[in-house]
């Protein structure tokens, strides 16, 4: 069990770790890559609790680069470790049996939201808390992030395997809305209809969701540092799986096909 008051570090002071360290402002920073967060790895080794936001990019197959989350859980002895970078299913039991303690997979949703204010919003605010690992692991730590974030939230707790595959299902869906809207922009646009206008009549249904259907003409399809890795770590992880995700394999090809074109106008013209 953590302490009532853990000490806490922060691996990985990226846009995840920043969004952490507003919720553990005592908390030790490190990260390799930026000077200006001076803790060690024996100050980081001496907390209760190791919380690690590094990158999970995509190879040129476009599966999740792991190196950076196993390079770190390897030199960590911090008696718990939670993960916040976004893995395959599998990983955080590998990460686990390869650490010999807890290693608990708690999904981030501190995404790139410009256009809401403050950005710590999907930090402080989001209504609910997902925590993936073995039951022993998980449930001693819904009191104290109970005690931090509030109890008026919805604490989930699963096996890391569902945990994991249900982050990638969010990240797959919300990039299917932008391709969705992107089509629906194109087909209103060879037929002289206003979209922005078919949007919000849309969006009147309360089965649909605005969320992600802006269409920009500049910046078609989805973009970012989430969407395009994790959508094409998952076709990655389901094929090597012995599954063929068609449908995930044609949002990968689409959003190619839209983001080539907005690169490359004197071709598409």
């Amino acid at each position: 069990m953590p302490s009532e008051d853990p000490t806490i570090a922060i691996v990985g002071v990226g846009h995840v770790g920043r969004g952490m360290a507003s919720l553990f402002p005592s908390a030790i920073l490190y990260d390799r890559y930026q000077s200006e967060y001076s803790g060690t790895k024996k100050e980081v080794n001496r907390s209760d609790i190791a919380i690690v936001c590094v990158p999970t990019p995509a190879e040129t197959d476009g599966s999740a680069n792991l190196d950076m989350v196993t390079e770190v859980t390897d030199w960590l002895e911090t008696p718990r470790i939670v993960l916040r970078s976004t893995v395959p299913p599998g990983t955080t039991e590998s990460l686990r049996q390869r650490a010999e303690r807890p290693v608990v997979f708690w999904p981030e949703y501190s995404g790139e939201w410009t256009h809401m204010v403050p950005w710590e919003h999907s930090v402080r605010g989001w209504p609910f808390v997902l925590l993936g690992g073995r039951p022993d692991d998980t449930r001693p730590l819904i009191p104290w992030l109970a005690s931090v974030l509030g109890p008026d939230r919805t604490y989930r707790q699963a096996d890391a395997r569902t945990v994991e595959l249900c982050k990638y299902m969010e990240n797959c869906w919300l990039a299917g809305q932008v391709l969705f809207a992107n089509e629906f922009a194109r087909i209103a646009e060879v037929m002289e209809i206003d979209y922005w206008e078919l949007r919000e009549m849309w969006a009147l249904d309360p089965r649909v969701s605005r969320h992600h259907t802006a269409v920009f003409s500049d910046s078609p399809g989805f973009g970012g540092n989430c969407l395009p890795k994790d959508v094409s770590a998952i076709v990655a992880a389901s094929s090597s799986a012995g599954y063929e995700p068609q449908l995930l394999r044609a949002f990968v090809e689409f959003n190619r096909v839209l983001r080539t074109a907005a690169a490359s106008p004197e071709e598409d013209a």
